[in-house]
């Protein structure tokens, strides 16, 4: 239910963050269902793309089966689909963010301005506007990435299904990688969440003396303590800076995995594929369709391990 301003009460029921996070997107539920129907739309499409690459190879330029024309036509139809489901997911994903962070910031400020003098009193400020702000964009994140991610678990699911039709062999040298990436992501996210936490807590730190030192800037001009705030600052902003750097650390020794795995079995799918290819084991137009597949499933397969590793924030 929502008040005379449009924004949703803040009684909305205890639990995790997904049923606080309800009342605020319920509203947008058309552009919601909108942004997963398209994302299935585009998930077809391009499961169907190498299908219809592998025939024209084998059937239509080898064989001559066919003629071309109509399958240069379809393969346009099809990429007009898929532009048109592409942009209609983005521009419904985006409206629901603007949406559902116009509800959240509303119901922060009609939360405060509920509470009495005494609950403000015991408030650090900084603090506040910081964990507001950083939780926000948490859950907006979530929100992005959410109908994204379910439209390449469905392409992912798909393009396995057709490529383990196509060549087992192929399709579970392919499959190799995705546990591989689960398990580092894990890893990582047990190493950069309490990082991550520090980091956010010290931002805290940092627009609460902040606050401080500017509401207080005539008691602060009158002992003349610049020099001791300068200080003050100067020693929260080094230890904010010392925890950004630690969780940097932790980033740069897991990310490049998380980039190069799929890589790496690019490679060896490729470079068996080729040989199969060249001993007449699988036709050329299996193989391209193979290579298309493998560029597809890179970005759900990274995309879920950052999904993984930017979960437990949102959780807390």
């Amino acid at each position: 239910m929502a008040d005379r301003d449009g924004v949703p009460k803040t009684t909305t029921p205890r639990g995790g963050w997904i049923r606080r996070i309800v009342p605020f997107v319920l509203p947008q539920r058309g552009s919601l269902v909108r942004t997963f129907v398209a994302g299935l739309v585009w998930a077809g499409v391009s499961t169907a793309v190498p299908v219809v690459e592998r025939h024209v190879v084998d059937d239509v330029i080898l064989a001559s089966k066919s003629p071309l024309a109509p399958w240069l036509l379809l393969l346009f139809a099809l990429g007009v689909v898929g532009f048109a489901a592409a942009r209609t997911r983005r521009f419904h994903s985006s409206k629901v963010m603007l949406e559902v962070s116009y509800g959240l910031r509303g119901a922060i400020h009609h939360e405060l301005q509920r509470l009495d003098l005494q609950a403000h009193s015991g408030m650090a400020t900084g603090q506040l506007v910081s964990r507001a702000n950083s939780d926000i964009s948490l859950v907006l994140t979530v929100l992005r990435v959410l109908p994204t991610l379910t439209s390449n678990l469905v392409l992912l699911i798909a393009s396995l299904g057709v490529m383990f039709y196509l060549s087992p062999l192929l399709a579970l040298i392919s499959l190799v990688i995705l546990p591989v990436l689960v398990f580092l992501a894990y890893r990582m996210r047990s190493r950069l969440y309490p990082a991550t936490w520090d980091v956010q807590q010290r931002t805290g730190d940092v627009a609460q003396v902040v606050d401080q030192a500017v509401t207080g800037v005539r008691v602060v001009k009158g002992f003349g303590q610049e020099r001791r705030e300068f200080e003050r600052l100067a020693d929260t902003a080094s230890g904010l800076y010392g925890s950004s750097m630690r969780a940097l650390r932790l980033q740069a020794r897991y990310s490049p995995g998380l980039e190069s795995i799929p890589s790496f079995g690019q490679v060896g799918v490729l470079a068996l594929g080729g040989w199969l290819a060249l001993h007449g084991q699988i036709s050329v137009g299996t193989f391209l369709a193979f290579a298309s597949y493998l560029v597809l499933l890179v970005n759900p397969a990274r995309l879920i391990a950052r999904m993984l590793t930017a979960a437990p924030q949102v959780e807390e």
